[in-house]
């Protein structure tokens, strides 16, 4: 038989490591371009698939079925209730004029990122404001799935 898998001590491994990683590089979150993970309304953070998770098993020395199955079973990462999928595809951009972008994602619940900066920051103790990146309402029907029976994303995350 198998061992139990501590999720909560994952996580925490996991919030000490983003914190730390971004203690080193700022942006790596909230910088649109550049991040693996940016803050699109007060509840969630959109995470880029799969380069969020590479970039945390680096940090963490943890595998991606371990992190994937932790945010998961956390109620950290948001699934579809139906589906179980996580990573959908979504159009963005960060500025009127740029051309959209289409990219993988999923959504944390903003929690999880903000508490890792307030427990275990040196630096950076309050949460991050809202990026600069917009979703297309063409992504919002793919993407709604994900929001069952959740507070759905705030309607200034998507542009026309």
């Amino acid at each position: 038989m198998a061992p139990l898998i501590d999720y909560s001590q994952i996580i925490t491994l996991v919030q000490k490591g983003l914190a730390r990683s971004y203690e080193q590089d700022q942006g790596i979150i909230n910088i649109p371009g550049k991040s693996i993970a940016l803050k699109v309304d007060a509840n969630y953070y959109l995470i880029l698939f799969p380069s969020f998770i590479e970039h945390v098993c680096k940090i963490c020395g943890v595998m991606p079925k371990t992190l994937l199955d932790s945010l998961v079973k956390t109620g950290n990462l948001i699934v579809d209730p139906v589906t179980r999928e996580y990573v959908k595809s979504v159009e963005v951009k960060w500025k009127k004029e740029m051309k959209p972008l289409k990219i993988k994602v999923g959504f944390l619940i903003s929690s999880f990122v903000d508490n890792a900066f307030k427990l275990f920051g040196t630096k950076k103790k309050s949460p991050l404001p809202v990026s600069e990146l917009k979703i297309s309402k063409r992504s919002k029907l793919n993407i709604d799935p994900l929001f069952t029976n959740k507070t759905p994303l705030n309607s200034s995350v998507f542009f026309d």
